[in-house]
Parts: structure tokens; C-alpha cells; sequence
């Protein structure tokens, strides 16, 4: 599945299941990296923090 997919979507709630579906896939797909990631967010906002 692709964010594409979705634009064949007919009524809201089809719109919704297939934006989740994607989402699900896209966050499976990075699973692997998720660590990695955070890392990077970690230092990208390192000295950024509002009080």
C-alpha cells in the first residue's frame, strides 16, 4: 500500500481505514529504525526546549 492509495478512497470513513492502513504500514516498514530515529530526534532538538 501507498499514501496513493488512499486517493481512491469514496466516503470519509474509507478515506480514514485506508489513511490507518497506510500509517500501520509506513510505521512497520521504518520499525527497524525507530531507535535510530529517535537518536536523531534527540540530538536535532537537543537546546530547543521551551518551558
Amino acid at each position: 500500500m501507498t499514501v496513493a492509495d488512499v486517493l481512491g478512497a469514496e466516503t470519509a470513513a474509507e478515506h480514514t481505514n485506508l489513511v490507518w492502513s497506510w500509517g500501520t504500514d509506513v510505521w512497520r516498514a521504518w520499525a527497524p529504525h525507530h531507535s535510530t530515529i529517535r537518536a536523531w530526534n534527540t540530538l536535532a532538538l537537543r537546546g530547543h526546549r521551551h518551558s
